[in-house]
């Protein structure tokens, strides 16, 4: 469950938890295409629309498809591999600090789920969800591992 620091205030005390889940917004995460549902909010609408959630980390050009967020091969590719890379730092300072194994939970879009789990075939239903290890390729190379 979240934290409930994310909820608003008179809200949070029945909403989250105490020492919840952290939530981390990541801008990688967004799918492929560059229609107009699988662009992003702009920075002002999604400000409104959940006033207790922290933005700063959105670059500006996050709904550009361009740059790190183009709809090639070779810069989803790059993008996933940036967040798999993060995904593996961020799971070893959670041990680090906790002292224990702890989850992370990826909510990310189909095509892009592709690129970062390496398995072109995965084909995931709306809402639907697998289970990865983090592990390393011959090359040392950071992969999702199914478990």
């Amino acid at each position: 469950m979240l934290d409930k620091r994310y909820y608003e205030k008179g809200v949070g005390e029945e909403k989250g938890v105490e020492g919840g889940a952290d939530f981390v917004l990541d801008p990688l995460l967004q799918e492929r295409s560059a229609e107009g549902c699988d662009i992003g909010s702009e920075l002002n609408v999604l400000e409104e629309e959940f006033p207790s959630l922290d933005f700063s980390s959105l670059p500006d050009a996050w709904t550009s498809k361009e740059g790190a967020y183009a709809v090639d091969d070779e810069a989803v590719e790059s993008r996933a591999r940036t967040v798999r890379e993060g995904l593996r730092e961020r799971v070893a300072k959670l041990e680090k600090d906790q002292g224990e194994r702890r989850d992370v939970v990826v909510v990310t879009h189909g095509v892009f789920m592709k690129f970062l789990s390496g398995d072109k075939g995965i084909d995931l239903p709306k809402a639907g969800w697998k289970t990865f290890e983090i592990g390393e390729d011959e090359k040392g190379r950071v992969v999702l591992v199914p478990i």
